[in-house]
């Protein structure tokens, strides 16, 4: 498992892996042979040290905290790896797979948990969609206000995490009315009375880049 780590530890630090892109990669680990601790080395060393996170920190911090924080990262994730692998029954991270079949041929009734979870979601989906509707409604059916709209072209955007960490950090500046961005095709558009400059700063704090 050690070797296994530091294996993955070399895979994970220098390539981006989102923390939400992490998940079945890791998984997949699990079901191909890999220990459950090796997993947990993805999970942990690839999205807090991969090479977007290294870089900022680089530009804010300086080389000799990032190293350190790489270095703590990276031996905090073999630590816990190593304590998931030996000391955590491996039971807990066998994925039940009989049981999926039992349910899929009929041998048991929907279960109440996932049940409950998944109409909450429903809910929490369909509220979202009313208050982003109801959001676009109030800034852009105004026709005696004249908002400023401009194109920005983002690049390492690559996930739906990373647009979602593009539209939070632009969103969170003074005068951002309305912020849309484009994963395919890597844009972002800010309406409102924002500056290019602080857009690019905000982008380049987070981790991106912009022209």
């Amino acid at each position: 498992p050690l070797l296994a780590m530091g294996v993955m530890i070399l895979v994970a630090v220098p390539m981006y892996v989102c923390a939400t892109g992490s998940i079945p990669i890791a998984m997949s680990l699990m079901l191909k042979g890999l220990s459950p601790g090796v997993a947990f080395v993805l999970l942990m060393a690839g999205p807090a040290a991969n090479f977007a996170s290294v870089m900022v920190l680089s530009r804010t911090m300086g080389r000799r905290a990032t190293l350190i924080y790489v270095g703590s990262v990276v031996a905090t994730a073999i630590g816990f790896g190593l304590m998931i692998d030996y000391l955590l029954p491996s039971g807990w991270f066998i994925p039940q797979t009989s049981h999926l079949m039992s349910c899929h041929d009929g041998h048991s009734g929907t279960p109440l948990f996932p049940t409950v979870c998944s109409i909450l979601l429903g809910l929490l989906l369909i509220y979202t969609a009313m208050k982003s509707h109801s959001h676009n409604n109030t800034h852009t059916h105004n026709p005696n206000k004249n908002t400023m709209r401009r194109e920005y072209i983002i690049e390492g955007m690559s996930c739906p995490h990373c647009q979602a960490t593009v539209t939070k950090a632009i969103s969170a500046l003074s005068g951002a009315e309305n912020v849309t961005t484009d994963l395919p095709t890597g844009t972002a558009i800010v309406e409102g009375e924002v500056s290019p400059e602080a857009v690019k700063e905000a982008v380049y704090n987070a981790g991106f880049t912009i022209r």
